[in-house]
């Protein structure tokens, strides 16, 4: 069994396992990476409820495919639902960018999260918007 030993020196944090150290520098500050990915997806998050509202407005919500938000859409309105909802959803992403001051792989998440949600949530809308409502 190995032992990890903890080293910290200013803003670095070295873990010492089996002879072997990596070291992982704690950030003070957003870099232009975060920023960018943390923007672009509170854009996408904004996007993706103006496309919903006029898809669920246009085919009712049971043309909206999570479950979760139709049955939000169904209890209180899509519009308070999508408010509500997409609120939340910017939150999460805000509390993901401060975490990737201290956590490395955050900015490789939120890096796949914004190809995710293009290719599910906003080119889908997109399409459907275009072919059944125009």
């Amino acid at each position: 069994m190995s032992q990890l030993a903890y080293e910290a020196k200013g803003p670095t944090l070295t873990v010492i396992e089996g002879g072997k150290a990596a070291a992982r520098a704690v950030s003070e500050e957003f870099s232009f990476e975060i920023i960018f990915l943390t923007a672009a997806m509170c854009l996408l998050q904004i996007l993706d409820g103006m496309l919903t509202a006029i898809g669920v407005g246009h085919l009712g919500t049971e043309a909206e495919g999570n479950a979760l938000l139709r049955y939000a859409m169904e209890e209180i309105g899509h519009i308070n639902a999508l408010f509500l909802i997409k609120g939340l959803a910017i939150c999460v992403v805000l509390s993901l960018a401060y975490l990737s001051l201290k956590v490395g792989w955050v900015t490789k998440a939120l890096r796949f999260m914004v190809v995710l949600y293009l290719l599910v949530a906003i080119i889908p809308w997109t399409a459907i918007i275009f072919l059944q409502v125009l």
